[in-house]
């Protein structure tokens, strides 16, 4: 496998990642919306705390994206 060929399967993987984390963090959102009567302090604590997990590791796979990115244009 070359270098090219393995940076792209990383950038394969990443896109996979950022869909699945996009997807569980739409799920606490809809969450949060479906129940916001029934939030008490625990519960909407933990909403908090899932969501800003979830946009930190958003934050990390693009940034780690744009840098493998970058890498496969200079391998070409």
């Amino acid at each position: 496998m070359s270098r090219a060929d393995r940076i792209k399967a990383k950038l394969d993987l990443l896109k996979l990642l950022i869909i699945v984390l996009l997807t569980a963090l739409f799920g606490v959102v809809g969450f949060a919306v479906t129940h916001y009567k029934t939030l008490d302090f625990v519960l909407s604590l933990m909403v908090s705390l899932g969501i800003i997990v979830l946009l930190l590791a958003l934050v990390y796979l693009g940034i780690d994206f744009n840098k493998k990115l970058n890498e496969l244009e200079k391998e070409k």
